[in-house]
């Protein structure tokens, strides 16, 4: 069975649906595998640089070195994103 590749968008829904989850459940799950588990779902080349809790949030480097960001907020998991200045 074939799995769909990774894109930018399919690395958003999940994102969303993480900040869905921790704000659930986050008495009961450590924070440190929704990091393990976002890296799995970004696309190849990219590298999370950081993710933190508050505001629930990647840094990531694409292949090229650029550096990014993805924001999720509230139920929902609302994502915005955008780039750093050089």
């Amino acid at each position: 069975m074939k799995t769909k590749p990774n894109t930018m968008e399919t690395a958003a829904d999940f994102l969303g649906y993480l900040c869905e989850r921790w704000q659930d459940e986050r008495e009961y799950e450590d924070f440190s595998e929704y990091k393990k588990a976002m890296q799995k779902n970004m696309p190849a080349g990219m590298t999370i640089i950081s993710f933190t809790k508050r505001p629930f949030r990647i840094i990531f480097r694409l292949a090229d070195g650029q550096r990014k960001w993805m924001n999720a907020t509230g139920h929902g998991g609302r994502i915005t994103w955008g780039g750093f200045q050089a």
